[in-house]
């Protein structure tokens, strides 16, 4: 199984927090996304998992994260496996407490910096 977890605001979309009507695909990254989901099925492993990896949350002001989670489903035409965490995790196998940390493959964020080539793709 190959995971990846996708920021949503200011990667899948334009950063209009907390105005989701504000928001605009962006669609290249989407495409980029739907090609690499597909590259590693042909030639890696058959299961890939995606993971909606986002700060946004419902609060009693605003329903910002099922905002998301709809908009990715009816603009993208984009569903996750799941939101903010990874069930089928090792990790969550053995520490059956909500465990913070998301394990993924692949982190695509806008804010993301690889220490390793010493790039930021922001």
């Amino acid at each position: 199984m190959y995971t990846i977890a996708v920021d949503f605001d200011g990667t899948l979309v334009t950063d209009a927090f907390p105005d989701i009507n504000k928001a605009k695909p962006n669609y290249v990254i989407l495409l980029q996304l739907l090609d690499r989901v597909n590259q590693i099925r042909e030639n890696e492993y058959k299961d890939v998992k995606l993971i909606l990896w986002t700060c946004r949350e419902d609060l009693p002001e605003g329903s910002y994260l099922t905002d998301a989670i709809d908009y990715c489903k009816e603009v993208l035409c984009l569903e996750f496996d799941a939101v903010n965490e990874n069930p089928w995790s090792e990790w969550q196998q053995k520490y059956p407490n909500k465990v913070r940390k998301i394990v993924a493959n692949e982190y695509w964020d806008d804010r993301a910096f690889n220490p390793y080539t010493g790039i930021s793709i922001s």
